[in-house]
């Protein structure tokens, strides 16, 4: 037989072998995560006007003495008030759980009370939530499809004028059970079979086969062991959410099946001596770790998944959802761009419009922007490892992790950022270079249509694409150029328009968020006022109130040069710089170790030739690090993630490449002083024979 068909038909084996048995156990739960409780949300409200979360929840009845204040409900001493909750008693077993967090004196007293058939209340806690009250109980008997929960404070009137109760929030949800199958871990499963055989294939081919099969065997008794032993061990730490106690017990088992493949990827890397291997084998080695780096990643967001699946859609994404519902035109969008509403409706129509769906999507995105940066950074550099080691690090970054389920369009704004980067910035000798201009085309449409101020890197990006072409002899380049920004213009164009006629502002995307950002900096965050700025009270109806203003306005006529020249430059520096919880939600960690590793990578880059990849940076980043001096979220900057791994990697790459010139010189020296003692041994050796 044809050695190349037998090991085809031979792999064709390992690969459907281990599918099926993947299949069975994904069918029997043995992949599920999350099979003891997950959580249904009654009823949110956040009283604090400068909160994540603002208005979230109704229905509630406010009665006695409560004061509306930007940082919540307040109670001044010798007052009272009660807020009486409805809610739909939730289905099962399930166990409902209150949680509320204010602020107050000793002389603050509250108590939380419920009621199965909205006649008579029960006293189930009492305490200060100015420490945060948490109270889980079971619904009380009754036919009732209501439940009434109360809460009832009072401030005594002995107690000093500022030792007033503020009540900030209020969270109830019920706790049940749900599963959810990790299907990135079953890929995981079915690809370790196939890494053993392709190991083994190097060193002994003719066992190759069976040693793969005995991996399959071993993983699947692996899996029914972790399954059917106690189940109360659950495979290593439980997760937390901030304002949850452990929402589920936690498996978190990936560590028993990325382990082996890690191994599997070791062994195979020594077998092929892949440091001087072909670029076809170390092309291979990179094609089995990048797959095992995706699957680690798409396991953890799983799990991710798992615990908010229970929890509401913010308020951004529930904006989204509802524009999405109510489209009836392609930029029927109100202000906001249209690409992913878009995406959102089709999910609607493919998916049914299930909330979960959502999440799935934004997780697969996840998983894409992780490919993305690996391809971008292992074509710039020509070194798979670098490209990996980018990989590595977003799939383990526990920001990108949260946020992937959050059904942001972030994840898309990083996928159309990383391959419009490769389009424009990575030479490649091969490929058409019609091609990548219909890419060109298409990432940066994509790109404005997300964000409508991208424009600010898209044109110089296409500029710079422009000119290499002219250096390189392209006499089409013009026209190359000019189709694309014709592309371009032609796809926002249609919400343009729609901006300037439903608001008088074609740009009303992008400065619609300007009165935002003037009401929150100068009365949320300073405390103060502003010229045009709306009174507290205006504000507490509507965040968006007081007159529009454009961007521009707002940077630079609310704020002066110097200010502005400094808070960006210590917004680039806490970002980028120094190690602090921004340059932690970009680099997914801050530790020392790796803050060394960085600056390390930071001055290669600076000094090499990747230094051009640090000015995409400030293109693409402009004046956001401003805002983050503000404390706004930082999805609005975590686009850049991507490039602080990628100046992480060159410092690691570095590293390893210095240790393997280490072992080599020890190598070489020692080899260096192994020949003069064994000269000197066998003359003393010679002149002992001699001497006999």
């Amino acid at each position: 037989m044809n050695p190349g068909i037998s090991r085809r038909w031979e792999v064709g084996l390992v690969v459907a072998a281990a599918a099926v048995v993947a299949g069975a156990l994904l069918a029997s739960g043995r992949f599920d995560v999350g099979v003891d409780t997950s959580v249904s949300i009654l009823f949110e409200k956040n009283y604090h006007v400068g909160a994540p979360i603002y208005g979230g929840g109704k229905g509630e009845v406010l009665s006695g003495e409560w004061t509306r204040t930007l940082k919540g409900l307040q109670l001044q001493p010798g007052r009272s008030g009660q807020i009486l909750i409805p809610l739909w008693r939730p289905a099962g077993e399930a166990r409902v759980v209150v949680k509320i967090r204010g602020r107050g004196g000793l002389g603050l007293h509250a108590a939380v009370l419920v009621s199965g058939e909205g006649g008579a209340f029960r006293t189930i806690a009492q305490g200060n939530f100015s420490d945060g009250m948490r109270v889980e109980f079971a619904p009380a008997a009754g036919e009732s499809e209501r439940l009434w929960i109360k809460l009832a404070a009072s401030v005594d009137a002995a107690a000093a004028p500022g030792e007033s109760g503020t009540l900030t929030e209020i969270r109830i949800f019920s706790k049940g059970p749900f599963a959810f199958p990790n299907v990135a871990l079953a890929c995981l499963f079915v690809l370790t079979p196939l890494l053993a055989y392709v190991v083994w294939s190097k060193t002994r081919p003719a066992l190759a086969l069976l040693y793969s099969l005995g991996f399959l065997a071993g993983q699947t008794l692996l899996s029914g062991t972790l399954t059917w032993t106690d189940p109360v061990y659950l495979c290593g730490t439980t997760r937390y959410l901030w304002w949850l106690d452990p929402l589920i017990q936690n498996p978190r088992c990936e560590m028993y099946f990325t382990i082996p493949y890690g191994m599997l990827l070791g062994l195979l890397a020594w077998h092929v001596r892949i440091w001087h291997g072909s670029s076809e084998v170390r092309r291979q080695w990179a094609g089995f770790a990048l797959l095992g780096v995706i699957a680690w990643g798409g396991s953890l967001r799983i799990e991710q998944l798992v615990q908010v699946s229970g929890l509401s859609l913010e308020s951004d994404v529930n904006f989204y959802w509802l524009l999405a519902d109510a489209m009836r035109s392609p930029y029927d969008t109100a202000w906001r761009e249209p690409l992913w509403i878009w995406m959102v409706k089709g999910l609607m129509w493919v998916g049914g419009g299930s909330i979960v769906s959502l999440r799935l999507l934004t997780v697969a995105l996840s998983l894409l922007v992780i490919y993305s940066a690996y391809k971008l950074f292992s074509d710039y550099t020509r070194q798979p490892f670098v490209g990996l080691v980018v990989a590595l690090l977003l799939s383990l970054n526990p920001y990108l992790i949260r946020m992937s389920v959050r059904g942001m369009k972030e994840e898309t704004y990083m996928v159309l950022v990383l391959w419009f980067v490769h389009l424009a910035f990575v030479r490649k000798e091969q490929g058409s270079v019609a091609w990548r201009s219909v890419g060109l085309a298409l990432s940066g449409a994509g790109l404005l249509l997300v964000r409508l101020n991208s424009w600010v890197f898209v044109a110089p990006l296409l500029l710079l694409w422009a000119w290499r072409q002219a250096r390189g002899q392209d006499r089409r380049w013009g026209l190359r150029l000019a189709c694309i920004t014709a592309f371009i213009g032609m796809a926002i164009a249609p919400h343009l328009v729609h901006n300037d006629q439903m608001y008088g502002d074609p740009f009303f995307s992008v400065n619609h968020h300007a009165a935002w950002g003037r009401n929150f900096e100068f009365l949320i965050v300073k405390g103060g006022g502003c010229t045009g700025c709306p009174t507290v009270e205006e504000m507490e109806q509507d965040s968006y109130a007081g007159p529009r203003l454009t961007t521009y306005d707002y940077f630079f006529k609310l704020h002066s040069l110097r200010e502005v020249r400094e808070r960006l430059f210590t917004g680039y520096t806490e970002m980028y710089l120094i190690p602090t919880d921004h340059f932690k939600v970009q680099a997914g960690t801050d530790h020392l170790l790796v803050y060394l590793v960085y600056c390390l990578g930071l001055v290669l880059a600076l000094r090499g030739p990747h230094r051009a990849m640090l000015a995409v940076v400030v293109l693409l980043i402009n004046g956001i690090p401003l805002l983050m001096t503000l404390a706004h979220e930082p999805r609005v900057g975590i686009h850049t993630a991507p490039f602080v791994a990628f100046v992480l990697a060159l410092g690691l790459w570095q590293c390893v490449k210095w240790s393997g010139l280490l072992c080599m010189t020890l190598k070489a020296r020692a080899g260096a002083l192994a020949g003069p003692l064994s000269r000197r041994l066998l003359s003393d050796v010679g002149r002992d024979e001699h001497r006999t």
